[in-house]
Order: structure tokens, then sequence, then C-alpha cells
């Protein structure tokens, strides 16, 4: 999906979300274990193995937190002149209340700093609906293959 224009301001986090930029590896394992459970996977028990520690001058992490407990994450990455936004995720619990979009709009105003005119993300099902509310329209679907595990191998 693409965002056809930035809005001139971004809308304000719902109350209680805290959202900043991860910039050390601490703040990267939390953003991963959230993310990680908020798109319904295990906990990762270590999770800067799986997903090394990379936040470049322009690659943007941001975890947003409520009363303190990491509960949404986003990722803007700019690159030729794009956004590419990933990694938008919140805890199930906390679902419906804003956190999601909130984490978009933040990981979509990289767009600003870097000086990219198209920002765009890939959207799950569950996503599809609250990213065409955000004015995101769709230019294409494509079908994602995978190859099935074999059995006893880990997930």
């Amino acid at each position: 999906m693409v965002l056809p224009e930035l809005p001139s301001a971004m809308p304000a986090p719902p109350d209680g979300l805290t959202i900043r930029a991860v910039e050390d590896p601490d703040r990267w394992a939390e953003l991963i274990v959230t993310g990680v459970l908020g798109m319904g996977g295990a906990r990762v028990e270590r999770p800067l193995e799986l997903f090394p520690f990379s936040v470049s001058e322009t690659h943007r992490a941001f975890l947003g937190t409520f009363r303190g407990r990491p509960v949404a994450t986003s990722v803007g990455h700019p690159w030729n002149g794009v956004v590419g936004i990933n990694f938008v995720a919140t805890l199930p619990e906390f679902r419906g209340r804003g956190f999601g979009t909130a984490m978009t709009w933040r990981a979509a105003a990289v767009a600003r700093s870097a000086d990219c005119p198209i920002v765009t993300l890939h959207a799950s099902p569950m996503g599809y609906p609250v990213y065409r509310r955000m004015g995101f329209v769709e230019r294409f679907r494509y079908t994602e293959w995978a190859t099935p595990r074999p059995s006893g191998a880990p997930a």
C-alpha cells in the first residue's frame, strides 16, 4: 500500500502512549520481543541473535510504551526516495486503542526527515482496514509462497 501524501501534521498518539526512537541494544531487544509477540509469535529468548542490532542514521525503529510497558512497534526505513514501513505490531491486549495507527504515523514521519516523497508498506489482513482509514491506497497485490517446514524442524 502507498500513502499518496503525508499529512501536514501527524496526529497525536493516544493518551498514555509514549513513542520513542530505539537507539541502543537494550531497547532494540525490547522492540524485537514486543514486535514478535504482537505478531503472534512466541517469546524470543535471545532477540539480538535473531535480529542483530542495526539502526542507522536513516533507518529508524520505534517502541511504544503504555505506563512504562512496551506494547507496540514500528520501523521506518528510507531507501531511494521511499520510506518502507515494517514491523508494525501491537500486543493483543492493547489492540483497538489506536496504538498501531500511532506507531505507523511515527514511522511514516521518517519520510520528512529523509526527504522521501513516497511512503509504502505491506498490509496484513488485520492491518489493511487500519491503513485504509489512514489514507493508504492499494496499488498492487502479490502472492507470497513458502516452502513447508520439514517435520521436526524448529518454528
